[in-house]
């Protein structure tokens, strides 16, 4: 809220709430292929004495 605040008297009311896009792109952890390959394993009954 502070920061909301400061925002507001520093750069007006239509900086404050315009949305701001972040110019960061991240990375996937896992192509295509090897989440196809996890999702159906991951969704499986767990193997004999696990919970999961």
């Amino acid at each position: 809220m502070l920061r909301v605040c400061q925002q507001l008297a520093a750069e007006g009311l239509d900086a404050t709430l315009e949305r701001k896009y972040r110019d960061r792109v991240y990375e996937r952890a896992l192509d295509g292929e090897q989440e196809a390959r996890l999702s159906p394993l991951a969704c499986s009954t767990p193997p004999d004495g696990q919970a999961r």
